[in-house]
């Protein structure tokens, strides 16, 4: 199958990384609020979301999923993503197989503008150099879960998507241009969690597939890798260098890196203008966000004991996440009475 066939018309003007949207939750990042790049673009521009997916989640669709599909087919870009743990697995392999750029894709059966690029793969995307693809993670909530309805076995890569992944890497002479993986290196995980260090005073755990990633990392060759891009650990950071990058909830351009600390009036493309941390009043907050104040009291009240408002009804960083969360919710149930194909300016 041609790169046409999956949706994609013609020569690749420009590439965006952004990562994990579980469905849903984490989507909003892509709409003209927070990145109003994308309002411009078009099908022959493309957006890779670094695993997570999770609109991939049940056959047919649950309502609130074929939405965001219908969704995401009407944006002018088309989306292309890795898999990742909070998938379902046993869908994705159902999907017939097709070639974009030389690799293998499952293009999603009606929506043909979003397209899955499978484990292992090298793509040759003319303009925007060679592309290794690896997805796949463990869950650190398996205990949380149910097989079969939200955690797949499939999680993890497979022995014969590790060949292929060698296989392909060697035909390459470990030389891709860029890597999209939604798990990191084994020596990036201390980069990916600090947090894990202080608080426990060990380095994170391993796996097999960080161990792989780790065996991929130290063979490439330095002189041709211009970045690496992850997902999974739900930041937006640097891992140790200039080409390793963590991203969440930003959007950057291929090669770039995600903006660090950014500055409460810096505005960062999928995240938007910071909430200041210091002079936000609560009612000046829900008067710019048009919510009343009864509404955003209720939704914060659990949080006001335990560190969602500090004197003065100033907002700390935990309320300025609860109070974003609580937009969100809103901003999703406006585009849903909107439809697919409404945005947010």
């Amino acid at each position: 199958m041609s790169a046409a066939t999956t949706g994609h018309a013609g020569r690749v003007r420009r590439v965006f990384v952004t990562g994990d949207t579980h469905g849903s939750n984490d989507i909003l990042k892509l709409t003209g609020k927070y990145w109003p790049t994308g309002k411009g673009l078009g099908r022959d521009d493309l957006l890779v979301i670094c695993g997570d997916f999770g609109l991939v989640w049940s056959e047919p669709p649950s309502e609130e999923s074929a939405f965001w599909l219908d969704w995401l087919e009407a944006r002018p870009w088309t989306t292309l993503f890795v898999d990742g743990n909070h998938e379902n697995h046993d869908l994705l392999d159902g999907y017939e197989a097709s070639e974009w750029f030389g690799g293998k894709v499952h293009v999603l059966p009606r929506h043909p503008h979003v397209v899955h690029l499978m484990r292992g793969q090298a793509f040759e995307v003319d303009g925007c150099g060679r592309w290794f693809v690896l997805g796949g993670a463990r869950s650190q909530d398996r205990q949380w879960r149910v097989e079969g309805r939200t955690w797949w076995r499939r999680e993890m890569p497979s022995d014969e998507e590790y060949d292929t992944a060698s296989r392909t890497l060697a035909d390459m002479g470990f030389a891709p241009d860029y890597v999209f993986t939604h798990d990191c290196p084994t020596d990036r995980l201390t980069y990916a969690m600090p947090w894990y260090v202080q608080y426990r005073g060990t380095m994170p755990p391993a796996d097999r597939l960080t161990n792989y990633l780790q065996y991929v990392d130290e063979r490439l060759d330095d002189r041709v890798l211009r970045a690496w891009y992850c997902g999974h650990y739900h930041e937006d950071l640097r891992l140790g260098d200039e080409r390793h990058h963590l991203l969440y909830r930003q959007v950057v351009e291929l090669g770039e890196g995600p903006v660090e600390n950014p500055r409460d009036d810096q505005f960062v493309p999928g995240v938007g203008m910071a909430i200041p941390e210091q002079d936000v009043v609560l009612d000046e907050v829900a008067e710019r966000e048009h919510a009343s104040m009864g509404e955003l009291e209720a939704y914060l009240v659990e949080r006001r004991e335990k560190a969602g408002l500090v004197a003065g009804d100033r907002m700390d960083p935990d309320g300025q996440r609860a109070f974003r969360l609580w937009v969100d919710a809103r901003r999703r149930r406006e585009l849903r009475v909107a439809g697919p194909a409404a945005d947010i300016a």
